[in-house]
């Protein structure tokens, strides 16, 4: 945005296709003056991932909690995650 308002372009909106909802995200916006929009979140990611079962209803005050405060002392108390298995892919149409 800084680039192509400093080639003379008038930025008034800036969209993107997915966001993880950091406060800092929506304050650089706001300090310059630019609208945003985005097509999906971190709450539908993470709601979709509870309902197909990737993660727990349980984990997910955890997970929210630490987007909001991605320090590594916060991603350590994440839930693992099981690489090794096979995930299907829920997105893709069968």
């Amino acid at each position: 945005m800084d680039a192509l308002r400093g080639a003379g372009a008038v930025v008034l909106t800036v969209g993107a296709i997915f966001t993880y909802d950091f406060p800092k995200t929506k304050e650089a916006f706001e300090a310059a003056k630019c609208n945003y929009f985005t097509l999906s979140d971190y709450t539908i990611l993470l709601e979709t991932a509870i309902k197909h079962d990737y993660v727990k209803q349980h984990e997910k005050a955890a997970l929210l909690k630490c987007i909001m405060n991605p320090s590594m002392a916060c991603m350590k108390t994440l839930p693992k995650v099981k690489t090794e298995e096979k995930v299907e892919n829920p997105f893709f149409l069968k």
